[in-house]
């Protein structure tokens, strides 16, 4: 768990700077195809919902990760994560937009690509601003609802006007 937090901390912080990360040699080829959250080899599509409801919140947001295959992409093989997902940290409120930016790599070095989710609108309690970044974690059935969450370095409530 701590070679997590501490991936995605550096990724975070390295993407909020402007730069670019370059991620470790992973574990398995399974990453050479981008986007592959559950390391079959072939590509999966994130489509990303921010002006969502969630549980009667506007403007909530979600994310829905369709895993793909050699025939392609289907809604049978798919999961969508909001705030209100188990494992998934946060909670669901309006105007948060999550899903309103997303990235993927293998910030853990595993095998798996792990999804890194943005939140702008999201109120960050004891601070005035707002945004945070969430990272789900790839693994052998997709990605997972077990994941972290942190405050955007750069997300204050000026940058939203």
């Amino acid at each position: 768990m701590r070679t997590r937090t501490l991936a995605a901390a550096l990724a975070v912080a390295t993407a909020a700077a402007g730069l670019t990360l370059t991620l470790a040699p992973t574990a398995s080829a399974a990453t050479s195809v981008p986007d592959d959250f559950n390391g079959d080899g072939v590509a999966d599509l994130v489509v990303a919902t921010p002006h969502a409801p969630v549980d009667g919140r506007v403007n909530a947001g979600s994310v829905t990760v369709l895993y793909g295959s050699a025939d392609g992409v289907s809604p049978d093989r798919s999961a969508t994560f909001t705030q209100n997902s188990a494992g998934v940290p946060g909670d669901a409120g309006s105007h948060s937009l999550f899903g309103a930016t997303h990235a993927s790599g293998d910030l853990d070095a595993d095998g798996y690509a792990d999804l890194v989710i943005g939140a702008p609108g999201e109120a960050v309690r004891y601070s005035g601003g707002y945004g945070t970044l969430t990272v789900l974690w790839g693994g052998p059935s997709g990605l997972t609802g077990d994941g972290i969450s942190m405050v955007s370095p750069y997300a204050t409530n000026e940058w939203m006007s």
